[in-house]
């Protein structure tokens, strides 16, 4: 698969995300486990536009060739990931978060996401 394609399909993921917690964060959070009061849905909420620029961010680079931004992005994705998903076992074992299928989902998604960008990055590397 193309970089071009993977980074269309991450921004349309973002984006779907990131609407889904803007504008339903108390039932996303619950979904994955999480309290969701006042506080936190407001916390989800900004959550939301976060992931919703990452995917206008990715959808921008999609056309780009070789160039600085786009491996900040393959950058980005490497390390963000596997710390995302670090928190994820954080709220698991220590926090005490209940593990639901919403999050076993969204940690499969990102173990997933950090391997594809590794391999990305990889590939990218050896070009220069």
């Amino acid at each position: 698969m193309k970089l071009k394609t993977f980074f269309t399909i991450h921004a349309l993921m973002a984006w779907g995300f990131g609407i889904g917690f803007m504008l339903l964060p108390g039932i996303l959070a619950e979904l994955l486990g999480h309290p969701a009061g006042f506080d936190e849905t407001h916390g989800w909420r900004y959550f939301g536009v976060a992931v919703f620029m990452i995917g206008i961010l990715v959808w921008a680079a999609r056309d780009s060739e070789d160039s600085v931004a786009r491996r900040a992005i393959l950058w980005m994705a490497v390390i963000g990931y596997p710390i995302m998903t670090i928190y994820h076992f954080i709220s698991l074992f220590v926090l005490g978060i209940p593990f639901t299928l919403m999050m076993g989902s969204v940690i499969a998604l990102h173990v997933t996401f950090a391997i594809i960008y590794a391999l990305y990055l990889r590939k990218d590397l050896q070009k220069k």
